[in-house]
């Protein structure tokens, strides 16, 4: 009997894996949006997770030759404005601290856009290197969702990963 409940357990869990799930795509930006180093060594694809109010987003970073190439991050998003510059922030706790991600910088009197990823040179050490990103308009025409969520379940149905321990600052903060 436990056997069977066992197999049933498993069961119901590969098939929630598998099956879209609608409220949260319902409620999942529709298009991702694509960005790029000048020379294309790097590409980040942004898709706003959850309701607005959730305020996470997905961060898919692909970077040949790095140990972060091919992973989505969930991130805290967190948005500011200072004199005349509006800042958004895509954060996840990395060794214990808050780390910017991605920025994305809008300078309200040019109306002109600023990304930058900043990574490790080494996956979670090392030193800080940063690229600057312009818009990839025609890789965002071309990017799904729902690929991107289906590729986010995946990885985390397999989250015996390295970077297991990278947590999601507003996770950690319902914690308390």
């Amino acid at each position: 009997m436990s056997f069977l409940r066992l197999l049933s357990g498993v069961w119901l869990t590969v098939v929630a894996l598998l099956l879209p799930a609608p409220t949260l795509a319902q409620k999942t930006a529709p298009r991702p949006q694509v960005y790029r180093t000048r020379d294309s060594t790097c590409t980040v694809t942004v898709l706003r997770y959850g309701p607005p109010a959730a305020q996470q987003a997905l961060v898919a970073i692909v970077s040949p030759g790095h140990p972060w190439d091919r992973h989505i991050f969930l991130t805290a998003s967190r948005s500011d404005g200072r004199c005349g510059v509006g800042i958004t922030r895509h954060q996840i706790i990395l060794h214990g601290e808050d780390w910017d991600l991605l920025t994305n910088r809008f300078f309200l009197d040019q109306r002109v856009y600023n990304f930058e990823l900043e990574l490790l040179d080494n996956g979670d050490a090392g030193l800080p290197v940063t690229f600057d990103l312009v818009e990839a308009k025609k890789l965002t025409e071309r990017a799904s969702a729902d690929s991107l969520l289906t590729a986010y379940r995946r990885q985390e149905a397999k989250r015996k990963t390295s970077l297991a321990r990278y947590v999601l600052k507003a996770k950690a903060g319902a914690e308390k």
